[in-house]
């Protein structure tokens, strides 16, 4: 395979999202690797990615910090791989509604798993209190934005956070990034509590935010 045959400049900027542009530089390089090279399709990379968030857990569940590193770069890897799909399925023109339902599933599961792994881990009645407010914080967000979205407004057009670009820029990273980045870094310094107060503390403010910002919307409407 050449590479004439892939425009691989304009999927760069195309794809420039905020959402994942932290790790764009590590992300882009394995999926022209892929497209060049191998015959693996997006759906196959999103399925590789779900086992590394396994791989991560089941390292979480030994709790000792040589474990929690090794689980810390799977989830790590997890992250870049879930990038990764979405490039290949843009550039090679492989878009389907299968592959963005697996890719939501698996991104709505993946979290989850490795807050109750992380917190069984740790195995302290504190890690499990803080791991059970961590896990509900995640449906909670989604649940409250697509209900707005789909029974109130009838629209998919994101909710705006003031007049500028700079919170709109933290929470995609907070819903797309962040997660992934500091788990690895908290646990590698063998403080895998504090990344679960740390989500359980900003998780839950961000669907009470959110609440917030979708009442002052609608009552200003009104």
């Amino acid at each position: 395979m050449t590479e004439e045959k892939y425009d691989f400049q304009r999927a760069k900027k195309e794809n420039a999202e905020l959402t994942d542009r932290m790790l764009r530089w590590l992300s882009f390089p394995i999926s022209k690797f892929i497209i060049l090279y191998t015959p693996l399709v997006p759906n196959q990379i999103t399925l590789f990615g779900f086992l590394l968030s396994l791989m991560g857990c089941f390292f979480f569940l030994r709790g000792d910090h040589l474990s929690l590193i090794i689980g810390g770069l799977f989830i790590f890897l997890r992250q870049i791989f879930d990038q990764v799909d979405g490039e290949v399925a843009r550039i090679k023109g492989l878009g389907s509604s299968l592959g963005k339902w697996l890719d939501g599933v698996t991104d709505f599961l993946s979290p989850e798993l490795i807050i109750f792994s992380l917190a069984i881990g740790i195995g302290t009645p504190l890690a499990y209190l803080v791991g059970a407010f961590t896990a509900i914080a995640y449906p909670m967000q989604y649940l409250l934005v697509y209900y707005y979205k789909l029974e109130i407004v009838n629209s998919s057009e994101p909710i705006k956070m003031g007049k500028g670009n700079k919170f709109n820029f933290l929470r995609h990273i907070y819903g797309s990034v962040l997660f992934y980045v500091l788990v690895p870094l908290f646990v590698f310094m063998n403080k895998p509590l504090w990344a679960l107060i740390f989500f359980a503390v900003i998780g839950n403010l961000f669907w009470v935010g959110t609440l917030l910002i979708q009442y002052l919307t609608l009552r200003k409407k009104d």
